[in-house]
């Protein structure tokens, strides 16, 4: 059951940073470095994509802002902004599913734990 906390958790998180707004050169970065990764969320290489893909997400955002310094775009910030909000939005919904997951998961342990100390 522990391992299925794990995997849950390594799962969520990611997907949640696979859903963020990257730009297109991101986006392809990150596409070849994860797609391993999705599949076994359990195994180490699972949490060094996860690492690897907050860094990329980081970096993403960086670059962005120091791009808006030396292309200022109306039309390209107000796009970001709706990606961004749309990902939020989205991320709200996101996190109150896993968390009523994780809860039930956490319940049924607490369950399980207190019948067999009453055995």
């Amino acid at each position: 059951m522990t391992l299925g906390i794990i995997a849950l958790v390594i799962a969520f998180l990611l997907g949640m940073l696979s859903a963020f707004p990257l730009s297109k050169d991101a986006c392809l970065a990150a596409n070849s470095s994860s797609e391993s990764a999705t599949s076994q969320p359990n195994d180490t290489n699972a949490m060094t994509a996860v690492g690897e893909r907050f860094l990329l997400n980081y970096q993403n955002i960086v670059e962005d802002i120091a791009s808006f310094q030396d292309n200022p775009s109306l039309e390209r910030a107000n796009h970001r902004k709706q990606a961004l909000t749309r990902f939020a939005e989205d991320a709200t919904e996101r996190y109150r599913v896993f968390g009523g997951e994780l809860n039930d998961i956490l319940e049924k342990l607490t369950v399980q734990s207190q019948a067999a100390n009453s055995h």
